[in-house]
Formats: structure tokens, sequence, C-alpha cells
């Protein structure tokens, strides 16, 4: 059963009544489309990778947003990068504004978007630099012509809840808001599995090289590492 179906199946209309639906196919794959968007940000999982050119003396970049829909870090010669907004990079350095193209080249320390598709650097690159953008990925959409995309099962449920609470909005309140409950249990369950894939136990995040004081965190769990 294609993800389509899956939605249609939960409206209630898993076959049409005198050969129509309430809500048009359009309608359903622009519901589920919106429903992907939204749990890939919810879940947050840094898979998408581009590449970001810093040209020297220029003081803007624009982001590989065609690869990744959300940037996260940033990394490259000069180490890793965390994207921030502008209001931040004021917090960080209230004068930025005024060097901002006064100042004397240098390796960027800060990397600010400015909107979704550009990056404000500061200080201005004194070279040219490549840097690998990770960040979460864009999802694949339904159409049509193609009502399926491969999902794991529970993510699938999170957005076929979602679909259903943006198509009943204007219709159903109460259930919109059960719906969308739905989706954050769904949302947190698959997050979940995605850490228990990963692994969380202390060795499995254990710092490679010597694990001192300094760098534990935890007095305690440093000694563990050290096995004192």
């Amino acid at each position: 059963m294609t993800l389509l179906d899956e939605v249609r199946l939960e409206l209630g209309e898993s076959s049409s009544m005198l050969g129509t639906y309430f809500w048009s196919t359009t309608e359903v794959c622009n519901a589920v489309n919106a429903a992907l968007i939204a749990a890939y940000i919810d879940v947050d999982e840094d898979t998408a990778i581009g590449t970001m050119t810093l040209t020297a003396s220029s003081s803007h970049t624009p982001f590989p947003y065609n690869d990744v829909m959300i940037p996260k870090r940033i990394v490259g010669a000069m180490g890793e990068v965390f994207p921030i907004s502008i209001t931040d990079l004021e917090a960080y350095r209230a004068d930025w504004s005024v060097l901002h193209g006064l100042g004397e080249p240098a390796p960027p320390r800060w990397i600010a978007a400015e909107d979704f598709e550009n990056a404000i650097l500061f200080p201005v690159p004194d070279q040219t630099y490549v840097y690998d953008v990770y960040g979460v990925a864009w999802p694949g959409e339904i159409s049509v012509g193609s009502p399926d995309i491969t999902l794991d099962r529970e993510l699938k449920e999170a957005v076929i809840s979602l679909a259903i609470a943006f198509l009943v909005d204007d219709y159903y309140t109460e259930l919109c808001e059960l719906k969308y409950l739905e989706y954050m249990q769904h949302v947190n369950a698959y997050k979940r599995t995605l850490r228990n894939r990963r692994g969380r136990a202390p060795v499995s995040i254990k710092p490679s090289g010597s694990f001192n004081r300094a760098r534990s965190g935890s007095i305690y769990l440093g000694q563990k590492f050290r096995g004192i």
C-alpha cells in the first residue's frame, strides 16, 4: 500500500464514492509533502552533506540549499563552524556591522544565516575556503504519478498523522489536535529508535585519546574510563 493510499485509508476514503473524493489527490499529496518537511525538521537528523565555497574578500556566500535543508555544522580546513543567526552574531560581536567589510580579511570565525539561501561571513575571508556543510536533508516527495516514498514505519506513521491534521484543520479541530499529538508521539518514538541505532552507552561516546578530568565533564565517569 502506498503512502497516499494509507492516508486515504485513515481518512476513510479508501475507495471513492461516485468516482470522487472529498480531498483531491493533489490536496492529499500537498499535505503529505508538507508533513514530510515538518517531520524531517522535527527529527533533526544530521544526514545531508553539501559543499560551500567561501571566496576571498566576499562577505556573502550561498548555502548549498539544494543539498541541505537546514545547515547544522560547517567543517573545513579552519575547523568546525556552527551557523548562527545575525542576532547571535550581534550578541557575540556588537561591532560586527561596523567592521564588516572594513576590517582586515581573515579566516571567518562566524557564519550567520542572512536568509534561507545566503550566509554572512565575519571576518571577510582572506582566501578561498571550501567547507563541507552537514545538516538536515530534504525529504522526498509524493505526487499523483509517484504516490509512495520509502520511510521507516514509525516515521511514516508520523507523516500520515500530520498530513491528516493538515487536511482536517479547517473542519475538525479536535481531530486535528488528536492527530498532531499522535504525530509527536511517533516522532519521539522514531528519535528514540535513531538513538538506539547509534548507541548512547557512555563507552560509545568516549572521545578518542586520553580521557582526563578536563575532558570528562564528570570526574566519576572520567575515573571509570581510566579504570580508577
